[in-house]
């Protein structure tokens, strides 16, 4: 039974030529002299206490009026949060009206179709149909339906007449990436820009799939014009004299403004939308070039302050996401003055209540701030610690002047310096389970199903006998953590490095009913990245590495084994020899090829469609009296 022995099987001549890999970090803190840091000055927190104390005799005194100016400045931000949250929403309710019934629309049509009520086939039928559903929204340019088999067929606006439009799309890449993004989703999209030549405009499109039996036949596109847009932009404009909306594409470019009913933009299939500069609007040229941005609403309302010479103008914002390729920016932007007046009368009849008050607050604030800042990065560290396990990237927190706190942080800080020393040896799954329910949890071994992958990499242990042991060590280094990184990106737990072999399973400890599928996405992963790198070893003059990958399911025990002091959370079993025997067959089946993954019979029969498997026929394997059903992945 295996239960970690692995053999070493060779690796082609200078293959370990690699940088070597930097070393762990730590140790005590000391001068440039070596000798140790002399401890920080501190002041005891009873000191820092009773210095507040006064402050707060001082903020008692004038409580009554700081409660009255906190409550009106919070009465005016809520006003102007809300005059903001219905001027943005406005906008956005105008949007969603102008690009919701064409889903609607496709939504229905696709529904016919799916139900059987419409035949693909009569053309007519589908001609008169669309036409029907296209003169019912104005703002939609075109319908069309494009099958799997390439073919379109539709109606489209010329002018004030509506036309039938027919046309081959075989080979198109756009209606190829369509297809396939439909069949990796489960509802319509919003796809990129288009130029309508017949408008002369441009048009966001809908494309909405169509399904028989659960299988993609048909999709369905509605391009939706933009110009009306901006028409809807100069009827807000109007109910609200003092802002000027628009909307951008992105962030960049101007889809839609109340200028461009006079003046429209000239547009092309190569300059769909004008960039901000182009759009006859000074705040907007100058809208990402300066100013702050914070947020006004929790709906997501934002607000930047832009000056451009005549004045300050405030800009408020929105982002709108699933309408286009890029995110809509909804806006409005105003005088300054506009904004600012109420905030003004304010400020003028509270600013002597406020002078008083912030002579007690201003010291207690600043105070308070520096006695918390080191309780705050402490919290955030812990919990941050806690949460991500990422011992690695949790940065070490500065010293304070307070006396306990110090000592709180210096304890903190040596004990991360400890976690940062066993992080690499334990894995991080594993880790996570026992932080999130406790040691006392326990990982009792159960007997389970599993998918575990042996690799081995060819050639090894002889070119490891004539390499220095840094070369050595330098190339494992790197190598494991090139495989490493696609077997944790399927969630997947490396049980050991075993010389230059890696062990890893799925399954356990997280039970993943589709374990042999992240195994063979793993599987994939890494031959990607071994082919990738042997390319630039190729080119650099170095040989390239081979390696094995034998993947199997079935029954094996799972959990903790070993003595009382030192256990290993690990599988074993005959399935586990399975996959072994799989990988050391690699050598017989693809003996000269980079990457040679191979699954048993088990595992491919738990797999889909969306594997590309190879049978290799019943296979005899080391240690079994039967042979067995073997698949190549790759």
């Amino acid at each position: 039974m295996l239960t970690g022995e692995h053999r070493h099987p060779a690796e082609p001549p200078g293959i370990g030529a690699v940088g070597p890999q930097a070393g762990p970090k730590g140790g005590r803190t000391t001068h440039r002299s070596g000798q140790p840091a002399r401890r920080r000055r501190t002041v005891s927190i009873a000191v820092t206490l009773g210095i507040g104390i006064g402050g707060l005799v001082a903020v008692a005194v004038i409580s009554v009026l700081a409660v009255a100016v906190l409550a009106s400045f919070r009465n005016t931000f809520e006003l102007l949060g809300e005059k903001a949250e219905l001027s943005i929403g406005l906008v956005e309710a105008r949007v969603r009206g102008h690009l919701d019934p064409a889903v609607d629309q496709l939504a229905f049509l696709a529904s016919l179709e799916e139900a059987g009520a419409v035949d693909p086939g009569d053309t007519d039928d589908l001609i008169g149909l669309f036409a029907g559903a296209t003169a019912a929204a104005p703002q939609v340019l075109a319908i069309v339906r494009i099958g799997t088999d390439m073919q379109m067929i539709g109606i489209g606006r010329e002018g004030d007449e509506l036309e039938p439009l027919q046309q081959e799309l075989r080979g198109d890449p756009q209606v190829v990436e369509a297809f396939d993004r439909l069949r990796a989703s489960t509802g319509p999209y919003w796809g990129d820009l288009i130029f309508i030549d017949s408008e002369a405009t441009s048009a966001v499109n809908l494309r909405y799939p169509v399904r028989r039996d659960s299988r993609l036949t048909a999709m369905l596109v509605a391009p939706v014009s933009v110009d009306e847009l901006s028409r809807l932009l100069v009827r807000i404009g109007e109910n609200d004299q003092t802002g000027t909306p628009f909307i951008l594409y992105g962030t960049d470019s101007v889809l839609a403004h109340p200028t461009f009913v006079d003046t429209p933009p000239t547009m092309t299939a190569d300059r769909l939308v004008p960039p901000l500069a182009e759009a006859g609007d000074r705040v907007l040229a100058a809208l990402w070039s300066g100013g702050e941005d914070f947020r006004v609403t929790p709906g997501g309302v934002r607000a930047r302050s832009i000056d451009i010479g005549d004045g300050e103008h405030m800009v408020l914002y929105r982002r709108l996401e699933g309408y286009a390729a890029e995110p809509l920016t909804l806006g409005i932007h105003y005088p300054e003055g506009t904004i600012a007046e109420p905030m003004e009368r304010l400020v003028g009849s509270s600013a002597l209540g406020v002078l008083l008050m912030l002579v007690a607050v201003v010291a207690g604030v600043m105070l308070g701030r520096r006695i918390a800042r080191p309780i705050i990065h402490l919290a955030e560290q812990a919990t941050t610690l806690a949460h991500r396990l990422e011992f690695g990237s949790t940065q070490d927190l500065p010293p304070s002047r307070i006396t306990e706190l110090d000592d709180q942080i210096g304890a903190f800080n040596r004990l991360l310096h400890g976690l940062r020393w066993l992080e690499p040896y334990v894995p991080r799954q594993l880790v996570r389970r026992l932080a999130r329910f406790g040691p006392s949890a326990g990982l009792p071994s159960v007997e389970r199903d599993l998918t575990v992958m042996f690799t081995d990499v060819v050639g090894f242990t002889s070119a490891a006998e004539h390499l220095p042991a840094s070369q050595t060590a330098a190339f494992l280094n790197e190598h494991f953590a090139l495989l490493g990184g696609c077997v944790e990106a399927e969630g997947g737990t490396i049980d050991k490095f075993i010389g230059d072999a890696l062990m890893a399973f799925w399954g356990a400890p997280e039970r993943q009913h589709d374990h042999p599928a992240r195994a063979c996405r793993a599987a994939l992963a890494i031959a990607e990245t071994v082919r990738t790198d042997n390319a630039r070893r190729r080119e650099a003059g170095r040989p390239a590495v081979r390696l094995r990958v034998g993947i199997h399911t079935g029954r094996m025990v799972v959990g903790d084994i070993g003595a009382p002091g030192r256990m290993n959370y690990t599988i074993v079993g005959d399935a586990v020899n399975i996959g072994n025997r799989l990988e050391e067959l690699g050598k017989l089946l693809a003996p000269d090829e980079d990457v040679v993954v191979l699954l048993s019979g088990e595992t491919a029969g738990r797999l889909g469609g969306d594997f590309p498997l190879k049978p290799l026929g019943p296979q005899p394997v080391r240690g079994r009296a039967e042979a067995i059903m073997v698949y190549r992945l790759v």
